[in-house]
């Protein structure tokens, strides 16, 4: 019989296990560039690239930690005292457009407990606690290989992002001001992530303060708050050794009466300029197709009521 609970930090070696039991083989980063590495060879900051921070007990413990402090849902399937899967269930309020999100972060299950209905028991205890908590809907960007599942459980497709890279001079320049300062996650309260969403607002925000002490490997990040033509925003662009390209994410106080393409605009010319160089990122399909960028790829965003 399997029971879902609220995971705790007794849960997290099990979780470890789960998100390791897809891996077949490991790499660490070096000045040189990416080598391939045996598992015995990862410290705990290695571990995280190579699948996040469930990769190791250390990293794992802290963000299970940082998610419970923040009142968010991570969920765990057990038999027993044997985790068989987790889920990531993320409620933020991104104000006028979207309003209260709730977004499943991650969901993995034990490739040797799959078949057995795990993962769909997940999903539904997901949807119960976005429901207790008032969303009335629930999204999910689902993996090719997990779309049939998503489907089955009354998830579809609602949206689509496209990856993209920008310079300084591929779009006209907005007036903003802007500056830089250290965000706290009660700053991006009522705002919404229009540039750079691969998940929901405040997944990224949680994303983008998590930090592992001494963890050089992971990056470092700058983060802006201002206006833009109007329109405020917080804005914050990652580097890391291994990226060719440094990536951008932009919130901003959306209105309902303005476009999402319209705001995706202007939060893109404001980070872009703001950074003075080439920037990855993703951006509404609309926006893309407006501004005539080549998509180097997409993001599908799935959703259903509760």
């Amino acid at each position: 019989m399997v029971e879902i609970r609220l995971a705790s930090l007794r849960h997290v070696a099990g979780i470890v296990e789960v998100h390791r039991s897809d891996l077949h083989s490991t790499r660490v980063w070096t000045p040189e560039g990416w080598r391939e590495a045996s598992p015995g060879d990862l410290d705990p900051c290695q571990w995280v690239l190579n699948g996040g921070p469930w990769m190791s007990v250390e990293t794992c413990a802290i963000h299970v930690n940082n998610l419970l402090t923040q009142g968010q849902i991570p969920l765990v399937a057990l038999e027993g005292d044997r985790v068989l899967g987790e889920v990531e269930l993320i409620l933020g309020d991104e104000g006028g457009r979207r309003g209260l999100v709730a977004h499943l972060s991650v969901i993995e299950v034990h490739r040797d407990f799959r078949g057995r209905g795990v993962g769909r028991a997940l999903v539904e205890a997901a949807l119960s606690a976005a429901r207790d908590r008032g969303a009335d809907r629930v999204t999910v960007v689902p993996e090719e290989r997990a779309r049939e599942f998503y489907r089955a459980t009354g998830f579809s497709p609602a949206e689509r992002w496209m990856e993209v890279s920008v310079s300084p001079g591929d779009i006209s320049e907005a007036m903003f001001e802007a500056e830089l300062f250290s965000p706290s996650l009660e700053d991006f309260e009522g705002m919404e992530l229009v540039v750079g969403r691969y998940q929901s607002g405040l997944n990224i925000a949680l994303n983008v303060m998590e930090e592992f002490a001494g963890c050089d490997a992971l990056g470092i990040g700058r983060s802006w708050r201002g206006v833009v033509e109007g329109v405020e925003f917080i804005a914050h662009v990652w580097s890391a050794p291994f990226l060719k390209e440094e990536v951008a994410y932009v919130w901003t106080r959306a209105s309902p009466h303005r476009r999402l393409e319209l705001e995706s605009r202007l939060a893109l010319s404001a980070v872009v300029n703001l950074a003075g160089r080439r920037l990855r990122t993703l951006v509404p399909q609309g926006l893309a197709a407006e501004l005539g960028l080549a998509g180097r790829g997409s993001v599908e965003f799935w959703g259903r009521g509760v």
